[in-house]
């Protein structure tokens, strides 16, 4: 309640008080109302977990998207390496 009290708020230990999201220690386990953008679907979260992931998709979303965009980011790859291999058949065929 310290940390709170010297930034302006009211209250005592086991008072319900309401504070700016920008006033939540990095660290704290409050839980935050947040709503997914994608989905729209509302839900709560811890408030650390919110800082380090920096997103509010819910867990099915956030599994759509993570996953797809590591599909995404796999295809690239694949098709880097085979222009790379095609790039090292074409020196060793030049004997470049």
């Amino acid at each position: 309640m310290k940390y709170y009290k010297e930034l302006g708020y009211n209250g005592n230990f086991g008072d319900v008080i309401h504070v700016k999201v920008d006033d939540i220690k990095p660290t704290s386990h409050v839980k935050i109302n947040t709503e997914c953008p994608m989905c729209k679907k509302e839900h709560r979260i811890q408030y650390c977990d919110y800082y380090k992931q920096q997103h509010t998709l819910c867990n099915s979303c956030a599994t759509t998207y993570f996953n797809t965009k590591i599909m995404f980011v796999s295809i690239v790859v694949k098709r880097l390496l085979k222009y790379l291999m095609v790039i090292i058949i074409v020196v060793n065929i030049l004997n470049i």
